[in-house]
């Protein structure tokens, strides 16, 4: 029973950010095929329904490209 629990080392964790990107731009994908009509209901409304709110329809589809963007950014840093 000397095994060691799951540590992620380095390349995992940038595995892991750039398929998080890419699922971000998934989610993109989604958001520009059937924007939203009206403003978010529900449990993250708090989180969603501001950038509605403030940029419309496709507020949402550019949230998600930022952060796709951001997690592919962190996954080609070197370092």
């Amino acid at each position: 029973m000397a095994q060691r629990p799951f540590y992620p080392n380095k390349d995992d964790a940038r595995r892991f950010c750039l398929v998080m990107g890419f699922v971000f731009f998934a989610l993109v994908v989604v958001e520009l095929a059937a924007p939203r009509a009206t403003a978010p209901t529900g449990r993250w409304s708090w989180v969603t329904a501001p950038v509605f709110e403030a940029f419309g329809s496709f507020g949402l589809a550019v949230v998600w490209a930022v952060l796709g963007l951001f997690l592919i950014a962190v996954s080609a840093k070197r370092g």
